[in-house]
């Protein structure tokens, strides 16, 4: 999918531009609970087999142990 010419700019422009304040609170009140929630998914799937098999994964591929991986104490490549 080709991205309009300037969309990234314009994106990135808003990032710049926008600030904690500008967001309505019922806003930031889903958000809030989005991560809480997002957070609890992952610490809850931290222990079901997929995700075993990816830290092992993970930790076959070595690398600079510079990034967590949530719900474990794994430390792994960025």
């Amino acid at each position: 999918m080709e991205m309009a010419p300037g969309l990234t700019r314009e994106v990135g422009s808003f990032v710049v531009r926008t600030s904690y304040q500008d967001f309505p609170g019922e806003c930031l009140r889903i958000a809030r609970r989005c991560l809480i929630d997002g957070i609890g998914l992952v610490i809850s799937g931290s222990t079901d087999e997929p995700s075993i098999l990816l830290r092992r994964y993970l930790e076959s591929l070595g690398g600079k142990p510079e990034s967590s991986v949530l719900g474990t104490k794994l430390k792994a490549t960025a």
